[in-house]
């Protein structure tokens, strides 16, 4: 957890910077740093985190994490939340988006 905390860190100050003092309007996407972390208390002071510097952001802003894990969100209801399941893109679609792809 501490490369990860690390890592946070280092995608909250470049986010922040890039939002404050950036030229350009970009969306971010950032994945679930929190996989396999046991300890709650570390997990629930991460994602208070994200949720102060990356979620309130008011950019549009892509955050990919196990539902389980929202449950460590306060504004929960503020946000749109997709639920994926897998996979992803079955056989079927994919081969209905290739033929489409190799038509054009």
């Amino acid at each position: 957890m501490d490369n990860n905390k690390t890592l946070l860190a280092l995608y909250l100050a470049y986010m922040r910077l890039v939002v404050e003092y950036g030229k350009y309007t970009l969306p971010f996407g950032i994945d679930s740093f929190v996989k396999n972390e046991i300890d709650k208390g570390t997990v629930k002071v991460t994602f208070k985190e994200v949720e102060k510097y990356i979620l309130s952001i008011s950019k549009q802003i892509f955050f990919a994490t196990i539902s389980e894990n929202l449950n460590y969100l306060s504004n929960l209801d503020t946000y749109h939340v997709i639920d994926l399941t897998k996979p992803l893109l079955t056989p079927e679609k994919y081969n209905r988006l290739l033929a489409e792809v190799m038509t054009k």
